[in-house]
């Protein structure tokens, strides 16, 4: 089961100018694999996840989810999107049980069934503890954690991430890292993440699409082969990995064809 974007296009529009920033983009997204979205910034990419979340809309092209059905300029309301964003986007006035309930407001669920999944979720990252914690009271990776944990809670069709490391220390950032590999592993969701570090794209995906900074939608796609070792705590490990030197090499050759 795929889902699939053809001839895609979005320009963005103010008085004076316009900016195209996807033109024509193609491509086939198979369920259940984690893809990198690698390349320059401005080339698209975030664009690219609004796009697919149905945050914003596109002007042109057609896409077609995993039924079959095809939606013109946004995407139907009975699929279920986790996103990940760069910045933590908890509303600092709920607590972590608010905050998370907030997510299932959307869904026909008794107070206790939503109850129950707040509390299994929790406990799957041993996060349980903090249920009654606001963000304020949180350090910046918990609250990150937190934040995963709400984007996974509607068990979606598609998880987005967005640079959602980008702000935390390494040591934080690796938790969530190992969270994000286990989860995703587990649940078989179609995972698009953005990053601009080949070496984490090469150990969080399985599937990198290349964005050309010249010409924004003129991408390559690159099957990683790259299979951590169960020696290797971290993503940094893998740097001198001949294999993994090849395919950083690679990925740099691709940005700027």
């Amino acid at each position: 089961m795929q889902l699939i974007l053809r001839k895609v296009n979005k320009s963005y529009k103010n008085t004076q100018s316009i900016s195209r920033v996807i033109h024509n983009l193609n491509i086939n997204l198979n369920i259940g694999d984690t893809y990198c979205l690698f390349g320059p910034s401005g080339c698209g990419k975030t664009t690219l996840l609004n796009i697919i979340s149905g945050i914003i809309k596109f002007d042109s092209g057609n896409i077609l989810w995993k039924d079959g059905k095809e939606i013109t300029r946004y995407l139907p309301g009975n699929k279920k999107v986790g996103y990940l964003f760069q910045g933590i986007q908890l509303f600092p006035w709920l607590n972590v049980q608010d905050n998370l309930a907030i997510a299932l407001s959307s869904l026909n669920l008794s107070k206790r069934q939503r109850g129950d999944l707040i509390i299994d979720n929790l406990k799957s990252l041993d996060l349980i503890k903090y249920i009654y914690k606001y963000p304020y009271s949180l350090s910046q990776g918990q609250q990150q954690r937190i934040a995963l944990v709400r984007a996974l809670i509607i068990n979606p069709d598609i998880l987005l991430l967005d640079e959602p490391f980008s702000h935390l220390d390494e040591e934080a950032a690796q938790k969530l890292r190992e969270d994000l590999t286990r989860l995703i592993e587990d649940k078989k969701i179609l995972t698009l993440y953005v990053t601009h570090n080949p070496y984490e794209a090469i150990y969080m995906s399985n599937k990198i699409i290349v964005f050309n900074g010249d010409t924004p939608t003129k991408i390559a796609l690159l099957q990683t082969k790259y299979k951590p070792k169960k020696s290797v705590n971290n993503y940094l490990d893998i740097s001198s990995d001949p294999e993994v030197v090849r395919s950083v090499k690679k990925l740099y050759k691709l940005t700027r064809k």
